[in-house]
């Protein structure tokens, strides 16, 4: 579930054009409540999907919190500056609410709801629907999430790509 709703906002960063991946990394995780995870993108007739398998090795609450940070790279620089940063996210009111139309993009996972129990969780295919949301600026583009249970870190991921114009 975590990185569910991780991809899904990376997901939603980038897909108002032609969107190129250069990097997906799993910066960290606590091992104590993760383990096996194993996510990839995969790409279909110029469709990106995400894949996503992990354990979790406890049951987490209803405190689960997403911080979110989106930057582009300045023009002829190796620096990136902040667009957009989202702190405190969260997650269960996300689904209640059905806040970017989640509910749907999790039809391809296996949980829907809050607490989330141990486990394994996986979710094959995971697009999002770019449909309503404005034009996104060609340029170089960095997201890092964060994904919090209770104020403790859990996992941090990186994505790194391009949006170009189509």
């Amino acid at each position: 579930m975590l990185y569910r709703f991780s991809v899904f906002l990376l997901i939603y960063v980038a897909l108002a054009a032609e969107l190129h991946h250069d990097k997906l990394e799993l910066v960290y995780y606590d091992k104590s409540y993760i383990k096996n995870p194993i996510f990839s993108i995969s790409e279909l007739n110029g469709q990106y999907g995400f894949n996503i398998s992990f354990d979790l090795l406890k049951d987490l609450g209803m405190h689960v919190k997403l911080n979110i940070n989106i930057s582009m790279q300045e023009e002829n620089s190796k620096e990136y500056t902040s667009m957009q940063n989202f702190e405190d996210m969260d997650v269960c009111d996300m689904l209640k609410s059905d806040m970017f139309g989640i509910r749907k993009l999790m039809a391809v996972a296996n949980i829907t709801d809050c607490p989330w129990k141990a486990g394994h969780y996986k979710m094959l295919d995971l697009k999002g629907d770019p449909s309503g949301l404005p034009p996104v600026p060609s340029g170089n583009y960095m997201t890092g999430i964060s994904v919090f249970d209770d104020n403790k870190l859990l996992t941090e991921m990186v994505w790194m790509g391009s949006v170009t114009d189509t």
